[in-house]
């Protein structure tokens, strides 16, 4: 039978568990245990952290619970759902109490390994470098569940938040640089920004959001997760239509890798799919060779999609650019700050926004 948590109880628990720690009488066993696994997560899913944080406020506040379910629907007794525990208590409360889950999302369970599974278990499909941490997780939840003295559960609690403080680390507040960036320098930088490191195509992804944030503003552009599986439109930026009655109005897929000819007609017929009328597409590979776009437009328009396709920087900052409207020196100005903020959502290196703050030290 699944268990139903009192979301309000929880929120209680997680304050109390807090006053624990700044009192420390966090259990020195489980300090040692976050720590190992915060360590583990250096090379495996930052996700490990959230769920092992997200299953002792579920243990602390209902030791019904099972700690190895994810999801209601799963079968075994106990189950309940770890996602909206983590989103609607765990996350919110954690920007205030200044604990790193581990992970900066709403939703920080939906992502790999984690989203389509019911149960955790060593027999999750992770990769090599994951298996690690993976066993170590089950190690903790065997060794969550045979608790059973409600005192010994808040104070590892309290040891998972005294542990994940000391990875708060606020980002730099962004300051507008005194002088105005010229248009070719910021495409220069882009550029050199991006080749530097790709993180997995995340670089390229925040500088995108962030130069679409300049053109429809930030409140009507939208970027999912890299690897997302839980996408409300194709692509990886959306600009919203304008009103009430918000839409997706145009999408953007960006490519860091080399883009072929059959991926520029999979990802219209996935647009029009969702009933995007225009789609794009940016190609930043340095070794991307030139492509038949006149023979994927005209099957995309088949389907009721304006395919556009940007080979590099230069042509999609240009086309942005020549939109807007009044002097350039703002836009850059605006655009390097917009990109710093995307960089931080995407979780980015602290490398990646450093260097980025330091462009016009560089000048």
């Amino acid at each position: 039978m699944s268990v139903k948590l009192d979301y309000k109880v929880a929120r209680k628990v997680l304050l109390e568990a807090s006053a624990l720690a700044e009192q420390g009488r966090a259990s020195s066993r489980w300090k040692e245990h976050i720590e190992r696994l915060s360590d583990a997560c250096r090379s495996a899913p930052k996700t490990h952290i959230a769920f092992i944080g997200t299953a002792l406020l579920a243990r602390s506040t209902d030791q019904r619970v099972d700690v190895h379910s994810l999801h209601a629907r799963a079968k075994s007794p106990g189950a309940y759902s770890a996602r909206s525990l983590a989103k609607d208590v765990l996350v919110p409360l954690s920007r205030e109490l200044r604990v790193h889950l581990g992970v900066t999302g709403r939703e920080p369970l939906n992502n790999q390994p984690y989203f389509h599974n019911d149960v955790v278990s060593r027999q999750m499909n992770v990769k090599g470098n994951a298996r690690v941490a993976l066993n170590l997780v089950c190690d903790l939840l065997d060794e969550l569940s045979a608790i059973q003295d409600r005192g010994e559960l808040n104070a590892a609690l309290a040891a998972f938040i005294e542990v994940r403080r000391q990875y708060w680390a606020t980002a730099q507040d962004y300051f507008a640089p005194e002088t105005t960036f010229a248009f070719a320098d910021l495409l220069k930088w882009i550029d050199s920004f991006v080749k530097v490191d790709s993180e997995g195509g995340r670089r390229a992804q925040a500088v995108a959001a962030g130069l679409m944030d300049v053109v429809e503003g930030d409140e009507n552009v939208e970027t999912g997760r890299v690897n997302d599986p839980d996408r409300h439109f194709p692509g990886d930026v959306a600009a919203y239509s304008r009103g009430k009655e918000r839409k997706v109005v145009r999408v953007l897929e960006v490519r860091d890798k080399e883009l072929s000819e059959s991926d520029l007609r999979v990802f219209a017929s996935k647009a029009s799919r969702f009933g995007v009328a225009r789609a794009g597409i940016l190609a930043v590979a340095p070794t991307q060779k030139p492509l038949d776009l006149a023979g994927a437009q005209a099957e995309a328009a088949a389907e009721g999609v304006n395919l556009e396709l940007f080979i590099g920087w230069t042509a999609f900052v240009r086309q942005l650019f020549f939109w807007l409207r009044g002097d350039a020196a703002d836009p850059v100005r605006h655009a390097h700050e917009r990109i710093y903020s995307r960089l931080v959502e995407l979780e980015c290196s602290a490398e990646a926004q450093s260097a980025w703050l330091a462009w016009d030290s560089k000048r």
